[in-house]
C-alpha cells in the first residue's frame, strides 16, 4: 500500500499517514469562501428581481453546506484511531469505483483514500484481520 497503514501495538491504534487532513482541510477552506461569496451575491437581491446568477449562487450555497455537513459531522481525518473505536470496514462505490473506509463506533467514517487496487483491499483487510475488524 502507497499509503502507511499500520497498527501500533504500543497504544493499540490503527495508524493511517495518508495525508487525507490536509485535503479535507482545504476542501473546508474552499467551501467557506464559496459560502462567504454566496452570501455576498445572494444579499444584495430582492425576491422580486431573482436572475438566473442569484439561483446558481443560492445552489452553490446549498452544496457547500452540504458538502461542509460532510466533511465534518459524517467524516473522520485521524490518523490514529483507536481500535476500540472501530465497529468495522465498509466497502462501498463512489462514482462506480470501489472504496474501503473505516466505520466507527460514533457513527462517523474515515475513508482509506490510497486503498484503490484489489491487491490493496486484500492488504487492507490482511491488516484489520488481527485486530478484530471486521467487514460489515
Amino acid at each position: 500500500i502507497s499509503m502507511k497503514l499500520y497498527y501500533s501495538t504500543q497504544d493499540e491504534t490503527l495508524v493511517i499517514q495518508d495525508g487525507l487532513k490536509n485535503h479535507h482541510f482545504l476542501l473546508k477552506l474552499l467551501m467557506i469562501l464559496n459560502l462567504l461569496n454566496t452570501v455576498l451575491n445572494v444579499s444584495t437581491f430582492s425576491i422580486s428581481s431573482i436572475g438566473f446568477m442569484q439561483l446558481v449562487w443560492l445552489f452553490l450555497g446549498l452544496v457547500s453546506v452540504v458538502v461542509l455537513y460532510n466533511l465534518t459531522v459524517k467524516n473522520t481525518t485521524s490518523e490514529k484511531i483507536p481500535v476500540s473505536a472501530i465497529k468495522g470496514l465498509k466497502e462501498y462505490s463512489f462514482f462506480g469505483k470501489k472504496r474501503l473506509a473505516i466505520v466507527l463506533t460514533n457513527g462517523k467514517k474515515r475513508d482509506l483514500v490510497e486503498v484503490k487496487t484489489p491487491q490493496e483491499f486484500k492488504e487492507a483487510r490482511k491488516i484489520m484481520k488481527p485486530i478484530g475488524v471486521k467487514d460489515l
